[in-house]
């Protein structure tokens, strides 16, 4: 797929990358965090069901993007970020095991535990294996999950009985903060050396706030089915 680049003005054209992601980012990551799906969530006016649905279509996802992930680590762009510290899918799967038991995955299968049209698309993207799109998810999700995730852990435990999501720990990763400064860093560092692979980082980075919103949707409409 072809991505139109714009022009980045003078003051954008300063600003490292991991500066322009956040600026660029801030309307569609807001419209995300304040849909309906996401809002009960975290204010406690939902249902583990909720979470489960969510945590299903989290590990279908990031299973198929740590796949390609590692089918590319040694892609120039990907080798910026690329950290299996970071990698979920396994995270997931112990926690629905624990939730739901042993056939959670058979459940997935059958569509008993359905997998919602917008994860299906999102998979699809990734399957594409384009680095820079993928760079730009990776920031979005995995910085994500570092960041606003840890949050939501607490959430999930005080609303919702489900303490100690392994979803939410990176046991890999002692520090947060640091990490995060320097994976910052490491995309600042991306930025300077391949500027135009940058611009289009920028681009993909609120279209992956888009899709999120999109599945958070849908979920919406699941649940209160």
């Amino acid at each position: 797929m072809t991505v139109r680049t714009p022009e980045p003005t003078a003051r954008q054209a300063d600003l490292g990358l991991s500066a322009r992601l956040r600026s660029a980012t801030s309307e569609a990551h807001e419209g995300a965090e304040q849909s309906p799906f996401m809002a009960k969530l975290v204010e406690g006016r939902s249902s583990v069901d909720a979470v489960l649905a969510l945590m299903v279509q989290q590990h279908v996802l990031y299973e198929a993007m740590e796949k390609v992930q590692g089918s590319l680590a040694a892609d120039p762009l990907l080798t910026f970020v690329h950290d299996h510290s970071l990698d979920r899918s396994e995270a997931l799967a112990a926690d629905l095991l624990r939730l739901i038991g042993p056939g959670w995955q058979g459940m997935i299968a059958r569509d008993e535990l359905p997998v919602m049209d917008a994860t299906r698309a999102y998979v699809g993207r990734v399957l594409e294996a384009d680095p820079e799109w993928l760079v730009a998810n990776h920031y979005v999700r995995y910085l994500g999950d570092l960041s606003g995730g840890q949050i939501l852990g607490v959430l999930f435990g005080r609303h919702y009985g489900l303490a100690g999501l392994e979803f939410y720990r990176f046991p890999n990763i002692t520090k947060v903060k640091p990490y995060k400064d320097r994976y910052r860093a490491q995309l600042d560092l991306l930025g300077s050396q391949h500027p135009e692979a940058a611009d289009r980082i920028v681009i993909h980075a609120s279209d992956a706030f888009r899709r999120n919103a999109a599945l958070f949707g849908e979920l919406e409409q699941h649940v209160a089915a």
